[in-house]
């Protein structure tokens, strides 16, 4: 009797392990970093059965120096930069995709793409190192109503090229953080709405990176 109750407990104890993908949540820290998004049927990525998902790196990553902006690259010149054939893509599962086509081309140093590459952590006994940048609609999931990752009013460089830019290809698209705003239209409530912004930006400017793995 004692050996089968000991025996249901640690069943019990399993189903409920913090690896147990279905019990995660926005905000666990998990396997390196912030979980943020879970996988919906129709994703790139999606099991049905069992949970995977986005996890976004606890900071913005830096160069060695110390820069926490740094340009997306691709820019042989400062004012020629290349068409990077792949990275396109907006989708969820999407960033990783970009981030290899991004990195098959450009070999400059302290690129968007390449830190997140470069990134490593050391969670729990684990190394993680399989990190990348995340495509526009995998980082717009770090932000929801009245919960943050990204920082505010800060812009953010994606891993998708912007394909409504020039013909050159020079642009690729930056988020500025999403923030709650509330008031007007709606004064005498406790109302609020996400606001945030996007835009096509010269592969040459400087931005932040957050990076991104999936699980």
């Amino acid at each position: 009797m004692n050996g089968l109750f000991v025996t249901v407990l640690v069943a019990i104890a399993a189903s409920c392990s913090k690896d147990d993908g279905p019990f995660l949540k926005y905000g666990d820290h998990y396997q390196g970093g912030i979980v943020f998004y879970i996988f919906q049927e129709g994703d790139k990525g999606y099991v049905s059965g069992e949970s995977h998902g986005l996890i976004a790196s606890f900071e913005d990553l830096q160069t060695a120096d110390g820069e926490l902006e740094v340009p997306w690259g691709c820019c042989p010149n400062t004012m020629d930069c290349l068409n990077i054939s792949g990275a396109e893509n907006i989708g969820i599962g999407y960033g990783q995709v970009n981030t290899l086509a991004i990195l098959a081309v450009c070999d400059e140093p302290n690129i968007a793409a390449r830190l997140c590459d470069d990134y490593s952590i050391e969670f729990e006994g684990e190394v993680y190192d399989d990190w990348y940048l995340p495509s526009y609609k995998e980082i717009t999931k770090m932000n929801k109503p009245k919960e943050y990752i990204l920082e505010h009013t800060i812009t953010y460089w994606t891993s998708t090229q912007d394909k409504d830019g020039e013909p050159s290809k020079k642009y690729a698209i930056q988020v500025f953080g999403w923030v709650d705003q509330c008031g007007p239209p709606y004064p005498y409530s406790d109302a609020c709405w996400h606001v945030g912004s996007i835009g096509g930006e010269a592969k040459w400017y400087k931005s932040r990176v957050r990076a991104v793995r999936s699980f």
